[in-house]
């Protein structure tokens, strides 16, 4: 496959062993002018040639479908793991989530204000740790940690969707609701995987650390009762 793509690239560039390729010259239909041009492209350039006998290969179907079905299941594991992660933190730690939904229903502009510093900390530590021997496998341990972390913040943002939309519907069902719905719209091409995705940790980071100073709400006077007569 490697020396089908350097001849495909020979051609393109026109040198290959201090040779220069020319293409042969192109037949023209007289009455379409162009048509001809457009027939007699791929017949007449090398170049295509080869990359339409690469096309055809067994092997680019099997590099094709193989990359399709990673990236199938990466997406079904984000659409099964994240609501999961985010029902399992509200079943074992129903305040924290709790929490987690107030802040979040404050308002996220803050929240991403306060999910900068994490961002930048880490970024800094895996790339220090990356360049550092035999570290590799901790700077990935350290990356999923603060994945799984900022992710887990963003529960907040799932149950305040769920709150908002299903009302009368029970916590763990808005929990659901709302994650399913935070994570099939992360899955829209280019603007859910290059933004959405990494707002919500950035988000969920802000979430989690504004959550430390939320103060409890307190609790409202009660009259006192009557002396029974």
């Amino acid at each position: 496959m490697r020396n089908r793509f350097t001849e495909v690239w020979s051609h393109f560039t026109g040198k290959q062993k201090g040779r220069i390729y020319r293409s042969e010259p192109i037949p023209v239909n007289p009455v379409t002018k162009n048509s001809g041009e457009k027939l007699c492209y791929q017949r007449w350039n090398p170049a295509f040639r080869v990359m339409s006998e690469i096309i055809q290969s067994p092997s680019f179907l099997t590099m094709l479908f193989s990359t399709v079905l990673v990236w199938l299941l990466v997406a079904v594991a984000f659409v099964v793991a994240l609501p999961a992660l985010w029902l399992l933190s509200s079943g074992l730690w129903p305040e924290t989530a709790a929490k987690h939904r107030e802040v979040a229903g404050r308002g996220l502009f803050r929240c991403f204000l306060f999910g900068l510093p994490p961002l930048v900390a880490g970024t800094i530590l895996i790339a220090v740790l990356s360049k550092v021997p035999k570290m590799g496998a901790l700077a990935v341990l350290v990356g999923g940690v603060l994945l799984a972390w900022g992710f887990l913040g963003a529960g907040g943002i799932a149950g305040l969707i769920g709150e908002r939309l299903w009302p009368q519907a029970e916590p763990w069902r808005q929990m659901k609701h709302g994650g399913l719905t935070l994570v099939l719209s992360a899955l829209l091409p280019v603007v859910g995987w290059a933004v959405l995705l990494p707002l919500m940790a950035v988000l969920g980071w802000g979430i989690v650390l504004r959550s430390w100073f939320l103060k409890p709400a307190a609790a409202t006077a009660l009259p006192p009762e009557l002396p029974a007569a």
